[in-house]
C-alpha cells in the first residue's frame, strides 16, 4: 500500500511539473502574435461589415452563411444572429438578414450595436475604410437627433454592384467628437 501511495505522489509531482514547464509549447515562436487579435474592436467590427457587404454584393450570403460569419467573429466581440423567440442581451451585436422576395424591395443586413461597442466605432473610421458619407438631405440638420447617413459602397467594392450602400444611424451628428453608432444597415437596392 505504501508503494502505491509513493507511486501516486511521484506521478502527481511529475504531472505538475510537466504542466508548468517553462518551455514553449508546440512550434509557437516566441513573440509571434496573431494579427487578427491585434486589431481594435472598431477594426474588427469594420472587418465584419466589410466581409458581409462583399458577400452580400456577390449574392453569396444567405441565412446559413451569415450564421457562420457571425460565429467566426464571436471571438472578437459578442455577436448574435437573429433567432426566432430568442431575447437579445443589450451587450451583444445583433445581426438580422432581411432577404425580400419582392422585386422592388431592398435586401438588408441589419446590425444593431450595443452602447459600449457603438461608442468605439467612429464615423472617421467608417469613412476612412468605406468612403465618404453621402450628401445630406436638405432638412438633415433640422432634426433633433440625426437621421441615418449613407455611404455608397460602389467604389469600395470595385463596382461589383450598383445600389449597395451602408446606412449608419448614430446618437449624434457625424462631426461630434463623442458619438455612438446605434446601427448599421447594409442595403442592396433592387429598384434601380
Amino acid at each position: 500500500m505504501k508503494q502505491i501511495l509513493n507511486f501516486l505522489l511521484i506521478f502527481i509531482i511529475v504531472q505538475f511539473f510537466a504542466c508548468h514547464s517553462s518551455t514553449p509549447k508546440e512550434n509557437i515562436a516566441v513573440g509571434s502574435r496573431n494579427q487578427a487579435t491585434d486589431k481594435t474592436l472598431s477594426d474588427q467590427l469594420i472587418t465584419f461589415v466589410d466581409t458581409a457587404a462583399n458577400r452580400f454584393a456577390d449574392g453569396r450570403l444567405n441565412e446559413e452563411k451569415l450564421k457562420v460569419l457571425t460565429d467566426s467573429f464571436a471571438v472578437y466581440f459578442p455577436i448574435m444572429l437573429d433567432q426566432q423567440g430568442m431575447a437579445v442581451p443589450d451587450t451583444v451585436v445583433y445581426v438580422k438578414l432581411h432577404d425580400h422576395n419582392y422585386s422592388k424591395q431592398s435586401d438588408r443586413i441589419y446590425i444593431s450595436l450595443p452602447i459600449a461597442i457603438g461608442k468605439q466605432l467612429t464615423f472617421k473610421s467608417l469613412t476612412k475604410h468605406f468612403g465618404p458619407l453621402g450628401v445630406e438631405p436638405p432638412l438633415f440638420r433640422a432634426h433633433k437627433s440625426p437621421p441615418p447617413v449613407s455611404i455608397d459602397l460602389k467604389k469600395h467594392l470595385g463596382n461589383k454592384t450598383a445600389g449597395l450602400f451602408l446606412q449608419v444611424s448614430a446618437a449624434h451628428f457625424p462631426e461630434e467628437e463623442e458619438n455612438q453608432v446605434v446601427y448599421i444597415e447594409i442595403i442592396k437596392s433592387k429598384g434601380e
